[in-house]
């Protein structure tokens, strides 16, 4: 299988507004990109954020190294760089949506992967509420 073309589309609109504690989003500038092979597979990815047009310009300037390439195969610098990479700390953000069931839930399951912290779990608007509600769990780093 190899690449044969890239495309890239700018997307700015949502389906429906976001809604989360901080507010509520109506659109989230981004940028969305296809890869074709030559068996008919499309890989679709997005780079979410106000720095899409950089993240453009990177891509185009990739392309001419990507197209011919077999998108499975890992290169010999990647390989290189991930092998080189060992004792990463993981870190997650929430954004303040989750309930105290659910926090505990996602936080117990993920602890194999030995998360470093989780950043806003849970709304914070009372914070003697949440201090009484998660007293039982004092041993979940957040």
């Amino acid at each position: 299988m190899r690449i044969t073309s890239i495309h890239m589309v700018a997307s700015r609109s949502m389906r429906e507004p976001l809604v989360w504690p901080g507010g509520t989003r109506l659109s989230a500038s981004g940028l969305l990109v296809e890869i074709h092979t030559d068996e008919g597979i499309v890989g679709v990815g997005e780079a979410p954020g106000p720095a899409w047009p950089t993240i453009r310009t990177n891509i185009e300037a990739e392309q001419k190294f990507l197209i011919g390439q077999d998108p499975l195969a890992p290169s010999g610098s990647y390989t290189a760089w991930s092998s080189s990479r060992t004792g990463v700390k993981i870190r997650i953000d929430a954004d303040m949506m989750w309930s105290v069931p659910a926090a505990i839930k996602w936080i117990r399951g993920l602890e194999h992967f030995d998360l470093q912290y989780v950043e806003q779990p849970l709304p914070d608007f009372d914070c003697r509420e949440l201090a009484r509600e998660t007293k039982p769990y004092d041993d979940v780093r957040v």
